[in-house]
């Protein structure tokens, strides 16, 4: 009886419907789902169900591109020669930088996480190169999540309610504005705002692959963005290689629907996972107009750890490159 009434619990929390407003571009709106995302993987390159996941542990998770630091130090100097030669310097590269760290642990039918996560972003058009966009955020937050099995659908539900407060800061900056009100500054004076959001992944074990639905941050209480997207996707079993004790996979996901400001086919992903052995995993997978991405992954029995690189596009004409670490530490 208890896992009906829990199912039943998390949909009447999706029936009070999206309360934002601004509707978000692809990246802006990934860098806002890290919130509610438990893993590198499962943030950007494919949303599935694992039965080895570590239950009670820590995670952090850190990103950012490759001229974050220099540019973001520059702006910083409140000296507006500098700051007027990284606007000039940084003209059309995104710079972006985000990070997560998480406690989760498990009682009863339920795993509870708290967490800190912040993101930012900057970019400068070059049509305009004397206006920088901005977009910050941070939240403290909690997420109640459980799994439901259905063996004889070979089905398996997991819903997270996330929640917390938020604050967020969507601005253009001219070069002298910079000089004078810097963006952190400026975020440390925004309000704290309530949040609160649905994700429900559902993943079906079929012969000889597994589907994958997969709702993320469907906005319960959130007042200032959309985010929000459904995924659909297909991983196959594992597939044996020559050497013994390794083997490959496939994947591919889609969002057929999506709360953002973007082109549904830009979330196409696709690509591959090599197990060297029980230990190391790499994946190797294409975002948008086949941008490459690498992830190698490690796991003992009480701590995993990866590495990451990629790319994907900010607009039509600029590209955002990131390189970043993630780890997972069981206590």
């Amino acid at each position: 009886m208890k896992r009906p009434f829990l199912l039943s619990l998390f949909f009447l929390f999706s029936t009070l419907g999206p309360a934002s407003e601004k509707k978000l571009g692809l990246f802006q709106s990934k860098l806002f789902q890290l919130t509610s995302s438990g893993s590198f993987q499962e943030w950007l390159i494919h949303p599935s169900y694992s039965k080895k996941e570590f239950s009670n542990k820590t995670l952090f998770l850190f990103s950012k591109s490759n001229g974050f630091f220099d540019f973001y130090n520059h702006l910083r100097t409140k000296d507006s020669q500098k700051i007027t030669t990284a606007i000039s310097n940084s003209v059309g590269a995104p710079n972006t930088l985000m990070y997560k760290i998480e406690g989760v642990y498990k009682k009863g039918l339920f795993n509870h996480s708290f967490s800190y996560n912040s993101g930012q972003f900057l970019f400068i058009d070059p049509s305009n190169s004397q206006v920088l966009d901005g977009l910050f955020y941070s939240s403290i937050g909690g997420k109640l999540s459980s799994k439901l099995v259905f063996p004889s659908l070979k089905v398996v539900v997991v819903p997270k309610i996330t929640y917390g407060l938020r604050k967020s800061l969507d601005q253009t900056f001219s070069s002298a504005e910079l000089v004078l009100n810097q963006p952190d500054q400026t975020l440390g004076k925004r309000p704290w705002k309530v949040f609160s959001e649905l994700n429900i992944l559902t993943n079906i074990n079929l012969k000889i692959l597994d589907l994958s639905l997969n709702l993320q941050s469907f906005p319960l209480l959130n007042k200032d963005f959309i985010f929000w997207d459904f995924s659909t996707g297909l991983q196959s079993k594992k597939i044996p290689l020559f050497k013994k004790g390794t083997s490959f996979d496939f994947f591919v996901n889609f969002s057929p629907y999506v709360g953002g400001d973007y082109e549904k086919k830009r979330t196409l992903r696709y690509g591959s996972s090599l197990y060297l052995n029980r230990k190391i995993r790499l994946n190797i997978f294409l975002l948008e107009n086949s941008k490459i991405g690498l992830h190698l992954a490690w796991k003992s029995n009480n701590l995993s750890a990866s590495i990451h690189s990629y790319e994907m596009l900010y607009s039509n004409s600029y590209s955002i490159k990131k390189n970043g670490v993630d780890f997972k530490y069981r206590f």
